[in-house]
């Protein structure tokens, strides 16, 4: 099984093809490296794709959502805008606006807002991919978060499962953060009203293992270690995406905005000399 990327067209661009596993995974360094595809073995694609022609990639600084609304980012080194040591990070962070380049076996960018270097490597595997990551400051010791943010298709009926059971979850797109009992209806697609859209994480004291996204008679499983403990779950009734979306958002900090992370004593610190790494494992099986 080979992890030498290859090459592939998406959308009339170049980009690269991992293949050889349960999942072929295409990436685009020119848009911060973003996964453009996952697609399983029976032909399914898990991840939101353009509505029409592609703009070019977003230059740095650019609204988020003015983008293509597809596929999975990277968020680094915070989601929300925010300003930190009196240096501002931009939405959705640094690292989506960023032209990725060859590093070591994978790809790497650097941080233009706090001094870091990013590097991941997509792997295939038999039962998907895995998708290994580090980050390392360049000079000084700097805070870090960083978040997954792969947009995934949700049909009608398409809902998550979490890999450990949770009595509540926390809102984080209301004032004061908070804590709601979780029932069924918070992880389904189809109870958010068309044009709508809704956030939860689970808290913080909660460790989150793994998480699934249910899809017909398939699962798209993501499996997290203890560097990522923090889990957030998005979901977007086509309000800002092209269809109907799920995120499933793995987290080194919490919440979403490093300033409020480095606060509540949740935010990741990187060390020159001392690489951060941490690992997500996917893996498509049937429902």
């Amino acid at each position: 099984m080979s992890s030498d990327p290859g090459r592939a067209s998406w959308h009339g661009e170049q980009v690269q093809a991992v293949t050889g596993g349960a999942l072929t995974v295409l990436i685009s360094p020119e848009r911060g490296g973003k996964i453009v595809s996952l697609r399983d073995r029976e032909g399914g694609e898990w991840l939101c794709q353009p509505a029409g022609a592609l703009s070019p990639p977003a230059a740095p600084g650019a609204v988020f959502v003015d983008a293509e609304m597809c596929g999975w980012d990277e968020c680094a080194p915070s989601t929300h805008p925010c300003t930190v040591g009196g240096r501002p990070i931009p939405d959705h962070g640094d690292l989506w606006t960023a032209r990725f380049r060859a590093g070591g076996d994978g790809l790497e960018a650097d941080g233009t807002s706090l001094g870091y270097r990013f590097r991941r490597r997509v792997l295939p595997t038999d039962a998907g991919a895995r998708i290994e990551y580090e980050a390392q400051a360049l000079t000084d010791v700097v805070p870090f978060l960083w978040a997954a943010h792969p947009q995934l298709v949700a049909p009608p009926g398409a809902r998550v499962e979490l890999g450990e059971p949770v009595e509540e979850v926390v809102e984080v797109l209301e004032p004061g953060l908070p804590r709601v009992p979780f029932t069924p209806d918070l992880a389904e697609i189809d109870t958010v009203v068309r044009g709508g859209y809704r956030k939860w994480n689970v808290p913080p004291e909660r460790a989150a293992t793994s998480v699934s996204l249910i899809r017909g008679p398939r699962r798209l499983t993501v499996r997290m270690g203890p560097e990522t403990p923090y889990l957030g779950i998005w979901f977007d009734a086509a309000a800002f995406s092209n269809e109907p979306t799920i995120a499933i958002e793995p987290s080194t900090g919490y919440v979403d905005a490093l300033d409020v992370a480095i606060e509540q004593h949740r935010a990741t610190e990187l060390v020159p000399g001392r690489p951060l790494s941490w690992t997500i494992e996917l893996e498509v099986a049937p429902a």
